[in-house]
C-alpha cells in the first residue's frame, strides 16, 4: 500500500514580495514552501505592459498556491458530504473530485 503524499500543513501565506518573485510560506512564516517567478522573457522586463502583466500573473498564481491546503481540505470534506448523500464516487462530479484530490495526493 502506497503511503499518503504529505504536504505542509496549512495555513500558507504569501510572504514579503521577493526581489525576483513571490515566497509561498508554511505555519509561523519560518519555511519557503514554493517561489513563483514571473516572466523569464527578457523583452518583458523593458515593455512595462508585458511587465505588468507578468507580475499580475505571478500574484495570482502565488494566491492559488497559499489557498491549496485549504481548497484539498475543503474539497475532501464536499466528497464526505456528498457520499453520505449516496452520490457514487465513480460518477459525474463523484469522479472529478476524486480525480482531483488524487492528483494533489499524488495517486
Amino acid at each position: 500500500m502506497a503511503d499518503k503524499a504529505k504536504h505542509t500543513p496549512g495555513p500558507w501565506t504569501i510572504g514579503a514580495p521577493f526581489h525576483v518573485g513571490q515566497r509561498i510560506l508554511g505555519p509561523g512564516d519560518d519555511k519557503v514552501i514554493a517561489q513563483v517567478y514571473g516572466s523569464r522573457d527578457r523583452g518583458a522586463a523593458r515593455d512595462r505592459r508585458r511587465h505588468l502583466r507578468d507580475r499580475r500573473n505571478e500574484v495570482a498564481d502565488a494566491a492559488l498556491i497559499a489557498a491549496a491546503p485549504d481548497l484539498l481540505r475543503m474539497l475532501k470534506e464536499a466528497n464526505e458530504s456528498l457520499l453520505a448523500r449516496g452520490m457514487y464516487p465513480n460518477e459525474g462530479m463523484g469522479k472529478e473530485i476524486a480525480a482531483a484530490i488524487a492528483k494533489a495526493e499524488k495517486k
